[in-house]
Protein backbone atom coordinates (compact mmCIF):
# COMPACT_ATOMS: atom_id res chain seq x y z
CA UNK A 1 0.00 0.00 0.00
CA UNK A 2 3.23 2.04 0.63
CA UNK A 3 4.27 1.96 -2.48
CA UNK A 4 0.75 2.90 -4.10
CA UNK A 5 0.92 6.26 -2.22
CA UNK A 6 4.64 6.78 -3.48
CA UNK A 7 3.86 5.97 -6.45
CA UNK A 8 0.57 8.57 -7.14
CA UNK A 9 2.71 11.24 -5.27
CA UNK A 10 5.34 10.51 -7.52
CA UNK A 11 3.26 10.72 -11.11
CA UNK A 12 1.84 14.03 -9.43
CA UNK A 13 5.54 15.65 -8.71
CA UNK A 14 6.71 14.25 -12.50
CA UNK A 15 3.04 15.97 -13.97
CA UNK A 16 3.84 18.81 -11.99
CA UNK A 17 6.97 19.04 -13.96
CA UNK A 18 6.19 18.31 -17.35
CA UNK A 19 3.29 20.63 -17.03
CA UNK A 20 2.67 22.49 -20.03
CA UNK A 21 2.72 25.95 -20.84
CA UNK A 22 -1.16 25.50 -21.43
CA UNK A 23 -2.09 24.18 -17.64
CA UNK A 24 -5.72 25.74 -17.33
CA UNK A 25 -7.37 25.45 -13.87
CA UNK A 26 -11.00 23.52 -13.34
CA UNK A 27 -13.41 26.30 -12.69
CA UNK A 28 -14.14 25.03 -9.04
CA UNK A 29 -17.57 26.90 -9.21
CA UNK A 30 -18.87 24.38 -12.01
CA UNK A 31 -16.59 21.50 -11.62
CA UNK A 32 -17.72 18.73 -9.44
CA UNK A 33 -18.18 15.39 -8.68
CA UNK A 34 -21.49 13.95 -7.29
CA UNK A 35 -21.55 10.27 -5.88
CA UNK A 36 -24.38 8.03 -6.23
CA UNK A 37 -25.14 5.29 -3.07
CA UNK A 38 -27.19 2.51 -3.63
CA UNK A 39 -28.97 -0.03 -1.64
CA UNK A 40 -29.62 -3.37 -4.38
CA UNK A 41 -29.10 -1.11 -7.14
CA UNK A 42 -31.56 1.49 -6.53
CA UNK A 43 -30.12 5.02 -5.44
CA UNK A 44 -30.88 6.45 -2.15
CA UNK A 45 -28.00 9.11 -1.76
CA UNK A 46 -26.61 11.54 -3.87
CA UNK A 47 -24.19 14.41 -2.79
CA UNK A 48 -22.08 17.23 -4.78
CA UNK A 49 -18.55 17.02 -3.60
CA UNK A 50 -16.62 20.18 -4.79
CA UNK A 51 -13.52 19.30 -7.16
CA UNK A 52 -10.59 21.55 -8.05
CA UNK A 53 -7.42 20.06 -10.40
CA UNK A 54 -6.30 21.26 -13.47
CA UNK A 55 -7.03 20.65 -17.40
CA UNK A 56 -2.90 20.47 -19.36
CA UNK A 57 -3.45 20.96 -23.27
CA UNK A 58 -0.85 21.37 -25.93
CA UNK A 59 0.96 24.27 -26.50
CA UNK A 60 -2.00 25.26 -29.16
CA UNK A 61 -4.45 24.15 -26.74
CA UNK A 62 -6.27 21.06 -29.12
CA UNK A 63 -4.44 18.23 -27.60
CA UNK A 64 -5.38 17.06 -23.97
CA UNK A 65 -1.73 15.91 -21.84
CA UNK A 66 -3.09 15.45 -18.53
CA UNK A 67 -5.88 15.84 -16.10
CA UNK A 68 -5.86 16.05 -12.44
CA UNK A 69 -9.06 16.27 -10.31
CA UNK A 70 -9.10 16.46 -6.04
CA UNK A 71 -12.38 15.97 -4.60
CA UNK A 72 -13.10 17.05 -0.68
CA UNK A 73 -15.71 14.74 1.10
CA UNK A 74 -17.84 17.61 2.79
CA UNK A 75 -20.24 15.69 4.96
CA UNK A 76 -20.59 16.36 8.56
CA UNK A 77 -22.08 13.27 9.29
CA UNK A 78 -19.90 11.37 12.04
CA UNK A 79 -20.68 7.83 10.91
CA UNK A 80 -19.54 8.79 7.19
CA UNK A 81 -16.48 10.73 8.44
CA UNK A 82 -15.44 7.64 10.55
CA UNK A 83 -15.88 4.96 7.85
CA UNK A 84 -13.69 6.93 5.52
CA UNK A 85 -11.27 7.82 8.24
CA UNK A 86 -12.04 11.50 7.27
CA UNK A 87 -8.63 12.67 9.24
CA UNK A 88 -6.69 10.38 7.14
CA UNK A 89 -8.68 10.71 3.90
CA UNK A 90 -10.34 14.01 3.14
CA UNK A 91 -10.56 13.51 -0.57
CA UNK A 92 -10.35 11.17 -3.25
CA UNK A 93 -7.84 12.40 -6.32
CA UNK A 94 -7.73 11.34 -10.01
CA UNK A 95 -4.06 11.65 -12.01
CA UNK A 96 -4.12 11.14 -16.26
CA UNK A 97 -0.68 11.46 -17.25
CA UNK A 98 -1.05 10.77 -21.56
CA UNK A 99 2.12 9.18 -23.33
CA UNK A 100 0.48 10.58 -26.52
CA UNK A 101 -2.23 13.55 -26.53
CA UNK A 102 -5.16 13.44 -27.48
CA UNK A 103 -6.99 15.55 -29.83
CA UNK A 104 -10.18 17.40 -27.77
CA UNK A 105 -11.51 19.19 -31.37
CA UNK A 106 -14.04 17.07 -33.14
CA UNK A 107 -13.38 14.36 -30.52
CA UNK A 108 -16.79 13.30 -29.01
CA UNK A 109 -15.29 10.59 -26.30
CA UNK A 110 -12.59 10.49 -24.61
CA UNK A 111 -11.18 7.80 -23.29
CA UNK A 112 -8.41 8.30 -19.78
CA UNK A 113 -6.31 5.86 -17.84
CA UNK A 114 -4.92 7.46 -14.76
CA UNK A 115 -4.65 6.49 -10.73
CA UNK A 116 -7.41 6.90 -8.28
CA UNK A 117 -6.70 7.43 -4.91
CA UNK A 118 -8.98 6.62 -2.62
CA UNK A 119 -8.98 6.14 1.46
CA UNK A 120 -5.20 5.52 1.05
CA UNK A 121 -5.18 2.98 -2.04
CA UNK A 122 -4.00 3.56 -5.43
CA UNK A 123 -5.74 1.81 -8.17
CA UNK A 124 -5.68 2.43 -11.84
CA UNK A 125 -8.53 3.02 -13.79
CA UNK A 126 -9.73 4.15 -17.44
CA UNK A 127 -12.54 6.76 -17.43
CA UNK A 128 -14.78 7.74 -20.42
CA UNK A 129 -15.55 11.46 -20.48
CA UNK A 130 -18.11 12.90 -22.97
CA UNK A 131 -16.41 15.97 -24.39
CA UNK A 132 -18.68 19.02 -25.16
CA UNK A 133 -16.00 21.72 -25.25
CA UNK A 134 -16.17 24.98 -27.39
CA UNK A 135 -13.65 27.00 -28.58
CA UNK A 136 -13.71 29.02 -25.31
CA UNK A 137 -14.46 26.06 -22.65
CA UNK A 138 -13.44 22.87 -22.30
CA UNK A 139 -16.14 20.59 -20.78
CA UNK A 140 -16.07 16.99 -19.83
CA UNK A 141 -18.12 14.82 -18.57
CA UNK A 142 -18.62 10.82 -17.51
CA UNK A 143 -18.58 8.29 -14.97
CA UNK A 144 -15.66 7.28 -12.29
CA UNK A 145 -16.69 4.02 -10.77
CA UNK A 146 -15.37 2.74 -7.57
CA UNK A 147 -15.73 -0.45 -5.88
CA UNK A 148 -15.52 0.32 -2.05
CA UNK A 149 -13.69 -3.31 -1.36
CA UNK A 150 -11.02 -2.08 -3.60
CA UNK A 151 -9.80 0.17 -1.56
CA UNK A 152 -10.25 -1.28 1.83
CA UNK A 153 -13.59 -0.58 2.44
CA UNK A 154 -16.29 -3.19 3.62
CA UNK A 155 -19.72 -1.33 2.40
CA UNK A 156 -22.19 -0.35 5.78
CA UNK A 157 -24.74 -2.43 6.91
CA UNK A 158 -27.55 -1.41 9.23
CA UNK A 159 -30.02 -4.27 10.48
CA UNK A 160 -32.26 -4.03 7.40
CA UNK A 161 -30.05 -1.84 5.30
CA UNK A 162 -26.93 -2.50 3.66
CA UNK A 163 -25.08 -0.11 1.47
CA UNK A 164 -23.81 -1.47 -2.46
CA UNK A 165 -20.25 -1.94 -3.05
CA UNK A 166 -20.36 0.39 -6.06
CA UNK A 167 -19.73 3.79 -6.07
CA UNK A 168 -21.16 5.41 -8.79
CA UNK A 169 -19.52 8.85 -9.50
CA UNK A 170 -20.76 11.72 -12.17
CA UNK A 171 -17.84 13.57 -13.16
CA UNK A 172 -18.12 17.28 -14.45
CA UNK A 173 -15.06 19.52 -15.65
CA UNK A 174 -15.25 22.49 -16.31
CA UNK A 175 -11.96 25.05 -17.93
CA UNK A 176 -11.83 28.76 -19.69
CA UNK A 177 -9.57 28.39 -22.74
CA UNK A 178 -6.73 31.41 -22.35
Amino acid sequence: MIWRTIFITFCVFIFCLEASANTLPLDEKKSKVTYTLTQFRFPFKRKALPTTGEISLSENSKELEGLKLKTKFISKNFLFKKFINFDLYPDFQFVSMLSKPIPIDGTKVIELSGNVLFHGVAKQVTIKLNNKSTDKKIIFVGYLNIEMSNFGLTPPRFIFFTVDDLIRNKVELFAERM
